[in-house]
């Protein structure tokens, strides 16, 4: 169980309030003086017995009012075990950084889109959860909540020299198994994914979950020379 608003469970020390009016009685009695008082010992008897068991009745009841008033403003709650799964996940942004992220799609340069994508899954979740933002030039990975993960976005740059997916991945799971943290791993992956550069990865373990999210550029007609013909016989080059 945990509660919403913890902080009023400090209110709780409110039931010593009936607990030391239950100690001490403010009631003040009246002294009346009579010549024989066996028949009133035998009924002051009866009378104490009641009380006490009034007295103790009234006094658990107050103790419980204040109680649940306490708790109803705590709002306490059950979480849910997929809630606690998820914030124990970590998430993992690898963007594609290569100077090929530099072609233009019908959404405007694919390096761009990697960048507003990554800026997307960040916002879509809670406060309290962990980020990795990795690039593919070579990278350290570090956690870093959601603000820190949102600024580092704004520090990437595109680079000449990468490695490939396999090569990313197995940085990443070496990190991993060198780091004291226990969390499942959820990563995306954005990237053109050129041939030269992709090739399927054999680290992801059942604790990691991948998302490839391709960003495909527009096509690009190649030219090329066929033939060469010129009016006179010889050239100097």
């Amino acid at each position: 169980m945990k509660f919403l608003y913890p902080e009023f469970l400090y209110a709780l020390a409110l039931v010593l309030i009936p607990v030391i009016i239950h100690l001490f009685h403010f009631k003040r009695y009246k002294k009346v003086y009579f010549s024989d008082v066996s028949f009133l010992k035998a009924v002051q008897q009866q009378a104490q017995t009641k009380n006490r068991l009034k007295h103790l009745l009234l006094l658990i009841s107050r103790i419980l009012f204040i109680t649940f008033l306490v708790l109803a403003f705590a709002q306490p709650y059950f979480p849910d075990e997929n809630s606690e799964k998820q914030q124990n996940e970590l998430h993992v942004i690898i963007i594609d950084n290569s100077l090929s992220m530099v072609a233009e799609s019908t959404e405007g340069e694919n390096f761009n889109r990697a960048l507003q994508a990554a800026q997307e899954i960040i916002s879509s979740y809670p406060e309290n959860h962990k980020f990795i933002i990795l690039s593919t030039d070579g990278f350290k990975p570090k956690i870093l909540t959601k603000e820190d993960a949102l600024d580092q976005l704004t520090s990437l740059n595109k680079e000449a020299k990468q490695k490939s997916v396999s090569e990313n991945l197995a940085a990443f799971h070496n990190f991993i198994a060198s780091s004291k943290y226990n969390h499942r791993y959820n990563i995306f992956y954005l990237s053109d994914f050129q041939k030269s550069t992709f090739t399927w990865p054999t680290q992801l373990t059942d604790s990691t979950r991948i998302t490839w999210i391709p960003l495909t550029p527009l096509p690009v007609a190649n030219l090329s020379v066929d033939s060469f013909i010129t009016n006179t016989p010889y050239h100097a080059i």
